[in-house]
């Protein structure tokens, strides 16, 4: 399916200097733009769709991981159980072999002869000893097939993940073949239209970040707006328990002042009460502190920045190899002494959410609900970062991939 959209993509480009060149077309000129926006968006989207992939890949690979251990472990108490129970079967095919050689149960035929005993107290001892071998065998063999169920479960829950890191890892090939074609295309169209889909991207890049940094400032602003709106409620409200505190004390005062018969005033002052004092307004609820910076976030920004230019790699996570998003952060994180995961939603997940003005070099920014791609902060409104296939690490603006969001590890 990608590839017949490549291929006609790529029939339509070629067949442009032919429309010009007749002058069919009304505004070549036009009809380049036109089809260098349409490049354009259709390089962006393939980007966007690759990156996402590369990421549940490694989503896959680590949750497969899990699985492999869980197998791992359960079939090591497993083999523990079936080792028990083989003792036990040994212990019974002992009994019977016993029972057949002397023609009987030596210890069986003891219980029945005996003669100091009663009749119903034998058939309790006999059935105390018959009974406790049944009851291990039992115990024994229930968990043997409890395991076994166990460990059939978990071998489908292995070839599950296994099938869908396959199925990720095939969808994830698929899209950077259409990136490769879409970027074949490019290389094939006169060097004009080159500079105009460059161009294009570039626009709808700036596009990008003017818009997330307005939503941002929205979103700044609304907070600001909200802290005001409660400084005043706060405020309003300790004025009014003020003003009851004063209207409450009125009488008191008055009393205060007549002495005797009401008609004179006493030349004995009464001691004298500290006035009532109008509480303070309430301060606005600000906003939690930051959580201080990991140590180890310069080492991890140092290292990122050693690594510039290396091209990205999906599913990469060394300078040797290349990089993708969450293989830069994990690489640069090493450096400080973090061990993360390499999957931008755990990364984020794992992180201590703060609000983007708290970021401090070191931080992680992560895009898209859910998280799809992740930078590391270098300060200054700046991140590092494996931005898509065909792309290197580079610096660029925190906005360039959309709204951020901030964590601190």
């Amino acid at each position: 399916m990608r590839a017949a959209a490549a291929a006609a993509l790529a029939a339509s480009v070629l067949a442009l200097p032919l429309i010009s060149s007749s002058g069919a077309a009304g505004d070549p000129i036009g009809d380049k733009r036109a089809e260098a926006g349409r490049i354009a968006a259709e390089l962006d989207a393939l980007q966007e769709e690759a990156e996402v992939y590369a990421e549940q890949y490694n989503d896959a690979v680590i949750a497969l991981d899990k699985v492999r251990d869980k197998v791992a472990a359960q079939q090591e108490r497993v083999t523990t159980t079936q080792q028990r129970v083989k003792a036990a079967r040994q212990a019974v095919s002992g009994y019977a072999v016993s029972a057949y050689t002397s023609g009987g149960n030596d210890e069986f035929n003891a219980l029945l002869s005996s003669t100091g005993d009663t009749a119903s107290q034998r058939r309790g001892y006999l059935s105390a000893v018959m009974g406790d071998k049944e009851d291990a065998l039992d115990r024994l063999s229930g968990a043997t097939s409890d395991n076994r169920h166990q460990l059939v479960r978990l071998r489908q829950a292995k070839a599950d993940a296994a099938e869908a890191q396959a199925a990720v890892s095939e969808k994830r090939e698929a899209t950077s073949a259409a990136v490769a074609e879409q970027r074949e295309i490019k290389s094939r169209v006169d060097g004009e239209l080159a500079d105009l889909v460059a161009k294009e991207q570039a626009r709808r890049r700036a596009i990008a970040i003017r818009k997330a940094r307005e939503a941002a400032a929205r979103a700044e602003a609304a907070a600001r707006a909200r802290a005001r709106a409660q400084q005043a409620a706060a405020a309003e409200q300790a004025e009014r328990a003020a003003a009851s505190t004063t209207t409450s004390e009125a009488p008191s005062t008055s009393a205060r002042r007549s002495t005797g018969s009401g008609t004179s005033t006493s030349t004995t002052e009464a001691p004298s009460r500290p006035a009532a004092t109008t509480p303070a307004p309430a301060p606005a609820p600000a906003a939690p502190p930051a959580p201080p910076s990991s140590g180890g976030a310069s080492a991890a920004v140092a290292a990122a920045r050693s690594v510039l230019g290396v091209p990205y790699r999906w599913a990469g996570a060394s300078p040797s190899t290349g990089f993708d998003c969450s293989g830069l952060v994990q690489w640069a994180w090493s450096h400080g002494g973090k061990s993360l995961p390499h999957s931008s939603a755990s990364q984020y997940a794992m992180s201590r959410k703060i609000s983007v003005s708290q970021l401090q070099p070191g931080d992680i920014v992560a895009y898209n609900s859910p998280v799809s791609h992740i930078g590391l902060y270098i300060g200054g409104g700046q991140m590092i970062h494996a931005p898509h296939t065909g792309d290197v690490v580079r610096i660029a603006s925190i906005y360039s991939s959309g709204t951020p969001k901030a964590g601190r590890l």
